[in-house]
């Protein structure tokens, strides 16, 4: 639970950022003082929740070593195994646990069901066949989602710029986690993903 507490800080905080960042040079008195209340909710939870040594901790693990086979680090290296020998097909979709097996050598004693970052376990499973059209459509998402943001002058550009932010979220913690695994979590980041492109409808004021 500490883990998925601490990436879960980690992917707010980055929301969080990346929300302002979009909704620059579009705020209002009201939205201002909107925006100084999530500053202030997410300091408060983080200083209430967040073990500041643990939290570094998370983020060392992608550049830093445990102990030989512990952690999270240990787990990704027999991930990268399995993934340099099957590198076009994957193991298959839902495999990973069954696979990794012949490959562990990380948590002596235990089960891994999981790679704990949804990218290794993305292309453990799916290899070059599903990630590299994953990888195209992440782009062709990115490119589409800034040039609606672009073209959008309305108020509905904040609203775009909040489920941008919740996609960088989710794909943040990815790193440490595999909950888009989830249907309910993906179905989650699909729906962000529509709102951020969506196109409105014109409106037909011929009818009024």
């Amino acid at each position: 639970m500490a883990g998925g507490l601490h990436s879960g800080l980690i992917a707010w905080t980055g929301a969080f950022v990346i929300s302002s960042w979009l909704s620059r040079g579009r705020y209002t008195p009201y939205i201002r003082r909107w925006k100084f209340l999530q500053a202030a909710l997410l300091a408060v939870a983080i200083l209430s929740f967040a073990n500041f040594d643990a939290l570094l901790g998370r983020v060392d693990q992608t550049i830093a070593s445990e102990p030989a086979g512990r952690g999270r680090p240990a787990i990704w290296h027999d991930a990268e195994r399995l993934i340099r020998d099957f590198p076009l097909t994957g193991t298959g979709m839902g495999t990973f646990g069954a696979a990794i097996m012949a490959y562990q050598t990380a948590e002596p004693g235990y089960t891994i069901g999981q790679a704990h970052n949804h990218y290794l376990q993305l292309a453990a499973e799916g290899g070059a066949l599903v990630t590299v059209p994953v990888v195209l459509s992440a782009m062709g998402l990115m490119v589409l989602f800034v040039r609606r943001l672009a073209e959008d002058q309305s108020g509905t550009a904040l609203i775009r710029s909040g489920a941008a932010a919740g996609l960088t979220g989710a794909l943040l913690q990815s790193f440490w986690e595999t909950g888009l695994r989830m249907p309910a979590n993906a179905m989650l980041f699909a729906v962000l993903a529509a709102v951020a492109t969506h196109t409105p409808a014109p409106v037909d004021r011929t009818a009024d």
